[in-house]
């Protein structure tokens, strides 16, 4: 199941000019670490803004729930667009 996450990486860098270099291995792995780890916070990120709203009034519950899963999409995005930069940048 891993190989599969690396196939498309390894394709992206072979489309690089010969004069662009190797590609250190690390840069891979960074790019998957960064890529699970947002995969991650961003539930708790969401769970921890809803957390704070408890006692609040329901109008103010649904606004924080609303920010919670915009914060977490966000972040979903950011470390997805960061990782693949990092992995399709020559």
């Amino acid at each position: 199941m891993f190989n599969l996450l690396l196939t498309p990486a390894a394709y992206a860098t072979t489309q690089c000019p010969p004069e662009a270099g190797h590609k250190p291995e690390w840069i891979g792995w960074l790019a998957v670490v960064l890529l699970c780890g947002g995969l991650i916070a961003g539930p708790l990120l969401a769970w921890w803004v809803f957390a704070r709203s408890k006692g609040a009034w329901l109008g103010w519950r649904v606004v924080t729930a609303f920010a919670g899963l915009l914060l977490m999409l966000g972040l979903w995005v950011g470390c997805g667009a960061l990782a693949g930069h990092l992995i399709l940048s020559c």
